[in-house]
């Protein structure tokens, strides 16, 4: 079975981010693009610390790496994420 995981993985991963930009489509008709944003990083906090805390893991980070955290953060998910919603609803 172990040998599956790989795929089985690979394969949730790619159904989760092509899906991402569907429902995003139909959620912009709804909700502004920050508020969907706002939205998806509460799905994702509670998802991470409810996986986090059943696996055990452990949250320590050490404190010259929370700068490149939270840069990647922000412009790697925050601003790219906001810019694609931004630039949807300016088409339609």
């Amino acid at each position: 079975m172990k040998q599956f995981l790989g795929p089985i993985y690979l394969s949730l991963a790619a159904s989760i981010w092509g899906g991402v930009y569907v429902v995003s489509k139909v959620a912009l008709e709804y909700l502004p693009a920050l508020e969907l944003i706002w939205f998806r990083y509460m799905l994702a906090l509670f998802t991470m610390v409810a996986l986090g805390l059943v696996k055990g893991v452990s949250w320590k980070i050490s404190k010259k790496t929370w700068f490149y955290v939270v840069c990647v953060g922000f412009i790697g998910y925050f601003i790219s994420i906001w810019a694609q919603f931004a630039y949807y609803l300016k088409s339609l």
